[in-house]
């Protein structure tokens, strides 16, 4: 099974928003978010690194090459709910994939 890591677990009024990482299976790092809005709104997203990319994103973030890429991420972004880091990851030259729904 893979190792899970909750950034983000909070209401807002009507709003519920969760967000979360992980290293799936295959080795890619995965952030999954979920807001759930007033009424019928709810959107969903996925963020993928593949693992080939792994150790570059741990450059990226401040790491070193035997670091823990999710240790880094509940060290550093999980104080802070997770804000910046798929903008982070979305603005270097990092390949990444992003997948939204809405629903």
């Amino acid at each position: 099974m893979a190792r899970m890591l909750s950034l983000q677990a909070r209401t807002n009024g009507d709003i519920w928003m969760s967000l979360w990482a992980s290293i799936n299976d295959e080795g890619d790092f995965v952030i999954e978010g979920h807001d759930l809005g007033p009424g019928d709104s709810e959107y969903e997203w996925i963020t993928v690194v593949r693992a080939e990319h792994i150790p570059a994103l741990i450059t990226l973030l401040g790491g070193n090459a035997d670091d823990d890429l999710l240790d880094i991420v509940e060290r550093d972004w999980k104080p802070v709910e997770g804000a910046g880091l798929e903008r982070r990851i979305r603005e270097s030259e990092i390949p990444n994939e992003l997948e939204v729904w809405r629903h």
